[in-house]
């Protein structure tokens, strides 16, 4: 007997954002939020950007003068603090991005690890994540020791069948003309 009715998962997507503090994930989901509220870059054009998460970041102009953008209300700690998840609505489905505080916490690897329980935390609520996406910066030339002991306790600990479903995203990547550059070659080392 089949049934038009959509079922939970048919209707959710969960998708869990991981990667080192100031990689992009908080920038990520920002794009996001625009990418799902204007139709085109000419709809957005002019219009106040949406900011789901504070965020500054600094640019630099033709002249190379660097000057620092601030989307959102000024924050004073720029961390992800505690999990957090961002829905939105697409005409199928709703998208549930899960947006984690970063592995190499500037505040030392207790935090580290209290932001570890907080992400399994929040995960565990989910029936199911249907993708990992693992973000990773073009322009990096080595995964820190602290990444990579993270990398091989999240590969040990997820199950066979999570595997499928880990993208890389790579971040910052107008700096290396939009391809993956230095961080293509980190990656396939690592793997």
């Amino acid at each position: 007997m089949s049934s038009n009715r959509k079922t939970e998962a048919e209707t959710f997507l969960n998708l869990l954002i991981l990667g080192e503090s100031g990689v992009g994930k908080s920038t990520l989901i920002n794009s996001i939020a625009n990418y799902f509220t204007y139709n085109s870059f000419e709809d957005a054009k002019g219009q106040k950007p949406v900011c789901m998460i504070p965020a500054s970041f600094l640019m630099r102009d033709s002249d190379f003068n660097t000057y620092t953008v601030t989307i959102g209300e000024p924050v004073n700690d720029e961390l992800t603090q505690s999990p957090r998840t961002y829905n939105f609505r697409h005409p199928q489905c709703q998208i549930n991005f899960i947006n984690v505080s970063g592995i190499g916490d500037p505040r030392g690897i207790v935090h580290d690890r209290e932001n570890i329980k907080a992400m399994l935390d929040t995960v565990s609520v989910f029936k199911e994540i249907h993708a990992i996406c693992i973000l990773l910066k073009s322009t990096d030339t080595k995964l820190t020791p602290d990444y990579r002991l993270y990398l091989d306790a999240l590969f040990l600990h997820l199950h066979q069948n999570a595997i499928p479903n880990v993208v890389f995203v790579f971040t910052n990547s107008q700096a290396t003309d939009f391809v993956p550059e230095n961080a293509e070659v980190v990656l396939k080392a690592y793997l």
